[in-house]
């Protein structure tokens, strides 16, 4: 039984996965130096707010926009997976963010994020249409892996964040399991899934 529901509900929506790009842009800016140099903060700030409101803002309303239609009902009732659903929608948004930092010159170390992103989603999707998805671990696991790979390639040297990012990842999984949102091994499958998701594949 959870004895902290307050706590566990806040840990949930600081690091929900809607908000890990956001979290990724900050890593990117504050870590890796060569980002610094290749996006002024005028036009870096531009981006941040397009990501907040394209994935973030946008799938935040339709999500409650959806809820309260009757369809959803539907969906539930007839125990449709709409999982599989939100993760499609959601991968097209990263597309079309993906697309648009090409368009405008945004450098592909950050773009890249977000086609990566979009991949996974779409192979997430398929995995809702069999089992449960923690898309929080799977979120986690992402920045870890990202973060391993860009101290890999000198990117960045900076160990407190990753050690940080450790931190949270054991701090969401507190709050998953105290909530009865996931068992333990599906949490630490979810880490390990999305952490060597970005490390192999962000080259």
């Amino acid at each position: 039984m959870n004895r902290n529901p307050l706590l566990t509900k806040i840990v949930n929506v600081l690091f929900h996965p809607l908000l890990s790009p956001l979290y990724v842009m900050a890593i990117f800016y504050f870590c890796v130096i060569i980002i610094r140099y290749l996006i002024p903060p005028d036009k870096m700030l531009l981006i941040a707010s397009f990501v907040l409101i394209t994935a973030v803002i946008i799938p935040l309303i339709c999500k409650l926009l959806f809820k309260k239609m009757k369809i959803y009902k539907q969906f539930i009732e007839q125990k449709i997976h709409i999982d599989s659903f939100l993760s499609i929608f959601m991968a097209t948004i990263y597309f079309a963010i993906y697309k648009s930092f090409t368009n405008i010159g945004v450098s592909e170390i950050l773009s890249k994020f977000f086609i990566l992103n979009s991949l996974m989603l779409l192979c997430l999707s398929l995995a809702s249409l069999f089992t449960k998805v923690d898309f929080h671990s799977i979120a986690i696991g992402e920045m870890l892996g990202l973060y391993i790979r860009l101290l890999h390639i000198g990117s960045t040297y900076n160990y407190w964040v990753f050690l940080i990012l450790l931190l949270v990842a054991g701090i969401v999984g507190w709050a998953r399991i105290k909530t009865n949102e996931d068992f333990a091994f599906k949490y630490h499958l979810g880490i390990i899934i999305g952490g060597l998701f970005f490390f192999f594949l962000y080259v």
